[in-house]
């Protein structure tokens, strides 16, 4: 059973290391301390804060774009701003890994190349 209540999609931003430990650990994406994963409808917080979370902790950028179709029920899928979730199920996002930039200015080149691979896994 899938949510089919929200049908854009949604973007978090955290580093590939966080992630892949998350995954390993629960089998999904979520966070450690009990809190809900924030989803955001625009590109540009989850990029700044990925691109934070690499500088501070010397790591490889990644954004999570995420189907809320495809969540299941037991994610506990909330719309709001932010959006929240209490899990990502692994089939319902798709991991792209964002160029490490120093600056933390979101480039028009990186926001074009999101919007492409947007159209890309919509219509998949």
């Amino acid at each position: 059973m899938v949510i089919r209540e929200y049908n854009e999609l949604l973007y978090h931003g955290t580093t590939k290391s966080f992630h892949d430990k998350v995954l390993k650990e629960f089998g999904n994406y979520r966070m450690i301390s009990d809190r809900e994963v924030c989803l955001d409808n625009s590109l540009i917080t989850p990029i700044s804060y990925a691109l934070q979370r690499t500088e501070q902790y010397n790591d490889e950028p990644v954004l999570l774009i995420v189907d809320p179709r495809l969540l299941v029920p037991e994610s506990n899928f909330r719309i709001g701003s932010p959006f929240r979730v209490d899990f990502l199920n692994k089939k319902s996002y798709s991991l792209i890994s964002l160029p490490k930039k120093k600056k933390k200015h979101i480039s028009k080149e990186i926001l074009e190349e999101l919007r492409i691979l947007e159209e890309l896994v919509l219509a998949a």
